[in-house]
């Protein structure tokens, strides 16, 4: 059994997970500085790590400020009838540039689809650190940590009858992006985009726009500063020959909330 923490791709911020082998222990501030001391040392992918038993999920992200957020799976002892234990939960660690642990963000990630999901997490320039859970019955939490770990906001929203989230993404600038659909298939279904600031508390909403005839809906991207580009295409079955790209671009939302101007283009057929 491996004993330490696998780090390949630790500060690249695509990697989706770190595998930690070992009983949870409580991390200080010490210990923290003490693994990336070992890590600057040994010029290598390793962290020395105690214990052997319990198999750990672990999520990184560099926030904004250049501090990384850990979050640690949580699990029950390990029993005979459960040798990896029950997952209970994540619990995050904020590590400042120095390498030493700055916050331990209390209270702990529940485990709120029951499954052992992870939420989606996001280190903000203020020191802050936003939470989003997508439950499985279509709503969402918000949960916003100061730099101190206290979580100082908790934000919910839905289920809705006549909608169900299908994306969910943060922002470059550290908001997040939600597309809600009226139906489960997106071509025959309306479509309204909600913009959420660190807090959970809502910027903008755009839309709903849709369904239109014989026009297949594509995707809502993001953009710098919040824009907003949505596409369609018509006719629904791609043929280079046949088919035109609608491009959309609402342009930055202001203080009240509104998209100040909206782009269209059209592209095709070739």
């Amino acid at each position: 059994m491996k004993n330490y923490i696998d780090v390949d791709g630790l500060w690249d911020s695509g990697s989706p997970s770190i595998r930690l082998f070992t009983k949870f222990i409580p991390l200080i501030a010490s210990s923290f500085a003490l693994l990336f001391a070992n890590q600057q040392a040994r010029g290598d992918d390793v962290f020395p790590f105690p214990g052997n038993e319990t198999l750990f999920d672990s999520q990184n992200v560099e926030g904004l400020n250049n501090h990384l957020r850990l979050s640690f799976a949580l699990y029950t002892p390990s029993t005979p009838a459960n040798p990896s234990g029950v997952y209970i939960g994540a619990r995050i660690f904020v590590v400042n540039a120095n390498g030493g642990a700055q916050a331990q963000c209390a209270p702990d990630i529940p485990d709120f689809n029951g499954n052992g999901d992870f939420p989606f997490i996001f280190g903000q320039q203020d020191g802050n650190t936003t939470v989003a859970f997508w439950k499985n019955d279509g709503s969402l939490t918000v949960w916003c940590y100061n730099s101190a770990g206290k979580l100082i906001s908790s934000v919910h929203y839905g289920p809705f009858s006549n909608a169900h989230l299908a994306s969910l993404r943060f922002t470059q600038s550290g908001n997040i992006a939600l597309h809600w659909q009226s139906g489960a298939n997106a071509d025959s279904s309306s479509h309204i985009a909600w913009l959420i600031g660190e807090y959970g508390q809502i910027i903008t909403i755009n839309g709903p726009y849709g369904p239109y005839l014989n026009t297949s809906f594509l995707e809502i991207l993001d953009q710098k500063n919040d824009n907003q580009q949505w596409t369609w295409r018509s006719p629904p079955v791609f043929t280079s020959s046949s088919c035109t790209t609608f491009v959309w671009t609402f342009k930055g939302p202001n203080t009240a909330g509104h998209y100040v101007s909206v782009v269209t283009a059209s592209l095709g057929p070739l």
